[in-house]
């Protein structure tokens, strides 16, 4: 005979299943006393039912365990409450602002953002914009990678409203959102070269994804315009606070070819790099060496040496796409396509203030 051990083991799978069916249309309909058009109506075109009839239904739903099916939902009515966001990478600030400034946006609303992060990963980026549209949700905010114009174009081709956010492409029939992040660069390096650096290095990972190419682009413009001033590219691995923090020792590891002013691409970088910085002690900051970063997280006056940062905006960028997708699905037909760029600010702080 087993023990009461083996007999538990025996039987806890089976206990552990459920036999219940999924409460359907039908059982919610005999609970309210209503046909399955009127419960089906009240998912889909409330309208057309009375407040009495629709308060019944919703009562009856909940005595049944009736959950709704959103998906099969938007099939039938044509129309969908949800939106879907796909980011480049939530692991930078900016994506992470971006989302706030839409979910503000969207608060008064009844429309719900699913949130994609394709850790920058193309591959991953595309397959988030297919299942959106699969899930035929009402559009598709997209923070895209570069080099994805194709799977852009594809995107767009199905009937869904699509906003692009701090990425351009004039082939691409739709709204744009961005920060003119070639003025990211200008600004970090002219500021730099104000402090008296002369030494100039970009510190960046991935130029093919397009904001990290064009702060390269306002750096060089702007070194170009002083010719005693050199400017290199140093590639940290990464764009994280850790690649920033590993930099960090490499230059003080090596510092015959040091630069005495940098760049960063992404404030995560810069605020690694000073504090591999401070935990060595060795080089004064900003005497020795000036760090400026290009997007302006909200966390940065929190370090140990308040960064210098080219502000993106993000909160206004997510605002302003929300709103644009938001105007295509309510008038499809009237809608005009915008591009709006955002101007950057710049706040300089202690990682770079030599005068």
């Amino acid at each position: 005979m087993n023990s009461p051990a083996e007999r538990v083991q025996q039987t806890t799978p089976k206990q552990g299943r459920s036999n219940r069916k999924r409460t359907n249309m039908a059982a919610v309909a005999a609970a309210a006393g209503v046909s399955t058009g009127t419960v089906s109506n009240v998912l889909n075109y409330p309208e057309r039912v009375s407040e009495q009839t629709t308060k019944s239904v919703l009562e009856a739903m909940q005595r049944v365990g009736f959950v709704r099916n959103s998906q099969a939902a938007s099939l039938v009515s044509g129309r969908s409450e949800l939106v879907g966001f796909v980011l480049a990478d939530l692991r930078d600030s900016l994506y992470g602002d971006m989302v706030e400034g839409a979910l503000g946006a969207s608060a008064d609303t009844k429309i719900k953002l699913l949130l994609a992060n394709a850790l920058a990963d193309t591959e991953r980026q595309n397959d988030f914009i297919r299942v959106f549209q699969e899930m035929h949700t009402a559009g598709i905010l997209l923070s895209p990678m570069s080099g994805t114009a194709a799977d852009l174009e594809r995107a767009r081709t199905v009937d869904s409203p699509m906003v692009l956010l701090n990425y351009r492409d004039e082939s691409i029939s739709c709204c744009t959102v961005l920060t003119r992040n070639e003025q990211h660069g200008a600004l970090a390096a002219r500021h730099l070269i104000e402090q008296g650096c002369t030494r100039i290095a970009y510190v960046a990972h991935t130029y093919d994804f397009q904001p990290v190419s064009d702060r390269w682009r306002g750096v060089e413009r702007a070194v170009a315009e002083h010719p005693g001033v050199t400017l290199s590219q140093i590639d940290p691995g990464g764009h994280l606070f850790e690649d920033g923090y590993e930099l960090g020792r490499r230059l003080l590891a090596d510092p015959g070819d040091r630069p005495d002013g940098i760049v960063a691409v992404t404030d995560a970088l810069g605020n690694g790099i000073l504090e591999a910085l401070c935990d060595d002690g060795s080089v004064d900051v900003p005497g020795e060496m000036a760090v400026v970063g290009c997007e302006g997280d909200r966390n940065v006056e929190r370090s140990r040496i308040p960064l210098t940062t080219a502000n993106h905006q993000g909160l206004e960028m997510g605002r302003q796409a929300w709103l644009r997708l938001q105007d295509e699905i309510a008038n499809p037909d009237t809608h005009v396509h915008s591009t709006l760029y955002i101007e950057p600010s710049f706040s300089a702080r202690k990682s770079s203030l030599r005068r």
